[in-house]
């Protein structure tokens, strides 16, 4: 759980809203331990059998900015069946709203892992969806529209699931450059052709494993990894790029080609629900919110991350 402590701050007011815009997900954590064959068994068999659910993507990156004491809506789509359901009655308990809804021709996308005696031994996930219809992507822009003057920062979480499209990026960010809204990325599944549907955005956050993936599929030194972020910053046009790296630690990237760097201690929990970009992103959409700029947000995550904001 994060604590409220500087950016999470509980007793300050909640200003204007937090939109969350993404693929929303459930994770799903399978959890047994095995008994010793007895008699004429001649297999071990698993026992004390444990099935527990949380939100995922976008859906967690929403219930964190709430549990920081930030306003929030959540845009994304879920399927209509069974897991969706589950997802809409999580966020209901929590007060999160949740916009656009449910499609029968389209299944919730759920991340399954199966854990033996504390260890994941099998991870499962859909194969990335394709692009939105359409008629949804009017939807959202119109919900942004509507809800322009009451919001702060826009949060759009890309798993590669088909919600955050081009000409979604392009048109809530032309929307928020005139209303003076804060605009950030993060990005889980992308290539680097598809890099430039991010043009416009003010934040892109990526992890160095990504980064790595996009540049040339191995480990880059830090001459390769500057360069891999300015052709980022080149193609997107943001004003910067946090690269997260978990017990590495975290870069800021500026379009002036500056950057800093911040160590940050290693993350030993395995059943925390968000990783050290996602993180990134919930406590950088409220510093934005509050009209701190890049630099200073980036400095104030580091230190919620770092002092104690795991329990």
């Amino acid at each position: 759980m994060i604590q409220g402590r500087g950016i999470g701050q509980h007793e300050e007011k909640p200003g204007k809203m937090v939109l969350v815009i993404g693929d929303i997900m459930l994770d799903q954590h399978i959890s047994g331990r095995i008994e010793k064959p007895e008699g004429d068994d001649l297999f071990p068999a698993i026992s004390k059998y444990e099935d527990r659910k949380q939100l995922a993507a976008a859906a967690s990156i929403a219930s964190k900015i709430k549990e920081m004491g930030r306003r929030v809506l959540l845009a994304g789509l879920v399927g209509r069946d069974q897991e969706g359901n589950t997802i809409k009655k999580m966020l209901k308990a929590e007060g999160i709203p949740l916009v656009l809804g449910m499609l029968s021709t389209r299944p919730t996308t759920v991340r399954k892992t199966i854990n033996i005696c504390d260890r994941p031994v099998l991870s499962l996930v859909d194969e990335p969806s394709q692009d939105m219809k359409t008629g949804i992507f009017q939807e959202i822009i119109k919900l942004v529209t509507i809800l322009s003057d009451d919001l702060s920062t826009i949060v759009m979480c890309d798993y590669g699931r088909g919600v955050v499209t081009c000409e979604l990026v392009s048109a809530i960010t032309e929307i928020c450059s005139q209303k003076d809204i804060k605009t950030l990325v993060l990005t889980r599944k992308t290539t680097r052709e598809r890099m430039t549907k991010y043009l416009g955005v003010e934040l892109v956050i990526i992890k160095k494993a990504l980064l790595e993936q996009l540049h040339r599929g191995s480990p880059v030194n830090q001459d390769e990894l500057e360069l891999a972020v300015n052709n980022i910053i080149k193609e997107t046009g943001c004003r910067a790029c946090l690269v997260a790296s978990g017990a590495e630690g975290a870069y800021l990237f500026k379009n002036d080609y500056s950057f800093i760097y911040r160590p940050l201690k290693k993350l030993e929990n395995p059943a925390l629900a968000l990783d050290a970009d996602e993180l990134f992103a919930v406590c950088l959409s409220i510093g934005l919110s509050r009209k701190t700029s890049m630099e200073e947000g980036f400095k104030e995550a580091c230190r919620v991350l770092e002092e104690g904001a795991y329990n």
